[in-house]
């Protein structure tokens, strides 16, 4: 007798579930962004912009694990959309802040990721909600410039 649904034999390795799983979530943000005319990565980078006013370009790069011409073109992107803009730093860097429109719009997105992240823990029973962020917060790494802004200073 022939299966009516396929059997993904791949489902009980941990790396490719979380992959799956995230592939998923990412695809239901996206689709919640195209309200604002944002990707989730943009978002993501506004965000960044806004939580450390003149941080530079390859700082959040090197924070989200965008490669340098991806970072490039991303930046140039919200700057031509009027979303940020540069400011000198020392003479010869460049730091990036966000505009009144950028800033509008990061708080709009931070909304709908809020929103996001609401329907996505929705889905984990709320008894191990706990354990599986902090089991998922167990598989980054735990350099300094990936905590938040808080966090560094207090630590400083």
């Amino acid at each position: 007798m022939p299966r009516t649904t396929a059997v993904d034999p791949l489902m009980s390795l941990p790396g490719y579930a979380l992959v799956r799983a995230s592939s998923i979530a990412i695809a239901q943000l996206k689709k919640m962004m195209t309200a604002i005319a944002l990707r989730p990565v943009d978002a993501s980078v506004l965000l960044f912009i806004q939580a450390n006013p003149g941080i530079t370009q390859s700082s959040i790069g090197r924070m989200l694990d965008i490669a340098r011409p991806n970072m490039v073109t991303l930046t140039a992107g919200l700057l031509k959309r009027g979303l940020v803009a540069r400011s000198d730093l020392d003479g010869r860097s460049h730091g990036i802040v966000l505009t009144p429109a950028g800033q509008s719009l990061a708080q709009r997105a931070f909304r709908i990721m809020k929103e996001h992240e609401v329907l996505l823990l929705g889905q984990v029973p709320a008894v191990h909600r706990r354990a599986f962020l902090f089991s998922l917060q167990a598989l980054m790494p735990k350099a300094e410039t990936t905590r938040p802004a808080r966090a560094r200073r207090r630590a400083s």
